[in-house]
């Protein structure tokens, strides 16, 4: 069972990813998945659950890059 503090201390924590997820994504149009996954440091799985839940509210877009060939895609954001 978590207590009341603990409970604060994910909020706090949760906040400062997206801060840096913002931070990132503020200095440039847009940036790919995986650059914004290597300059934060997190897996794939905890990065996109954030961007999504940002996406969610409006704070960011989803993209598609098709390399040209078409045989690759990148996600930006």
């Amino acid at each position: 069972m978590l207590l009341y503090e603990d409970v604060n201390e994910l909020y706090r924590i949760f906040y400062l990813v997206i801060i840096f997820i913002l931070k990132s994504l503020s200095s440039t149009r847009s940036l790919q998945f995986q650059k914004l996954k290597k300059n934060l440091g997190m897996s794939d799985c905890n990065l996109w659950s954030n961007m999504r839940a940002l996406e969610q509210i409006g704070f960011v877009t989803l993209g598609k890059d098709i390399v040209e060939g078409g045989r690759e895609a990148y996600t930006t954001y």
